[in-house]
């Protein structure tokens, strides 16, 4: 990767692109952190788990922007949810959760240090 970022973090890999995925700002956590507590909600029936999807799927891409958007201002959510496929989603959260501090539920927190490459 050649781009200077100015926050260290995870390198990541995004359809053909890399980026160094850095920890939330504590205003971001703020502002998302109903969002980061209903990521594990897994609550409900089936059918409630269903319905909450495509929301969650919204939830987790808002936090993995956000994060991305410190160091690359001009991703947009729109090019995200075009380019992160849905087996990545998980990997990424939890690259942004450990980054950040948090831990899911029932995941090992992972490194600080570089991560491997998402594909």
């Amino acid at each position: 990767m050649s781009e200077q970022v100015k926050y260290q973090g995870a390198l990541i890999k995004i359809g053909s692109r890399e980026y160094m995925m850095p920890s939330l700002s504590v205003k971001q956590a703020k502002k998302l952190w109903p969002q980061i507590l209903e990521i594990d909600n897994t609550s409900g029936d089936l059918a409630e788990i269903k319905q909450r999807m495509p929301q969650k799927f919204d939830d987790m891409l808002a936090i993995i922007h956000a994060a991305l958007s410190r160091n690359y201002p001009d991703v947009t959510l729109a090019q995200l949810e075009e380019d992160v496929s849905i087996h990545q989603v998980k990997e990424l959260i939890l690259i942004v959760s450990g980054q950040s501090g948090f831990e899911a539920k029932g995941e090992t927190k992972p490194e600080v240090a570089q991560q491997p490459t998402v594909h």
